[in-house]
């Protein structure tokens, strides 16, 4: 089983209370997981304004998480991710390599 390194930036509704967002990370890390996935970073970027309204939204909070996984199941996790209610947008782009130290740190 080869394992790449990915990337993943999701948008989540800023409605959300503290506890929601916790359990919605959560949910999102154990997709992965069942996915055979390991994170290596996760960076919350914060609440930021959109470029255009998504589901009547005008504002955001950005994730990145960055990840290795089999790239055989990345797209049923991608699925199970679009599938969550409050991810207003997602993706995943394959990375050409492991995330650098500076990149990590």
């Amino acid at each position: 089983m080869v394992k790449r390194n990915y990337e993943l930036m999701f948008i989540v509704t800023p409605e959300l209370d503290d506890d929601g967002t916790v359990a919605l990370l959560q949910r999102v890390e154990d997709y992965l997981k069942e996915a055979d996935g390991e994170i290596i970073t996760r960076d919350d970027w914060g609440i930021r304004r959109l470029a255009y309204p998504i589901q009547k939204q005008r504002e955001g909070h950005y994730y990145l998480l960055q990840f290795t996984a089999d790239p055989s199941k990345v797209k049923a996790f991608e699925r199970r991710i679009l599938l969550t209610d409050s991810i207003l947008r997602e993706m995943i782009i394959q990375l050409d390599e492991a995330p650098s130290e500076e990149q990590v740190a």
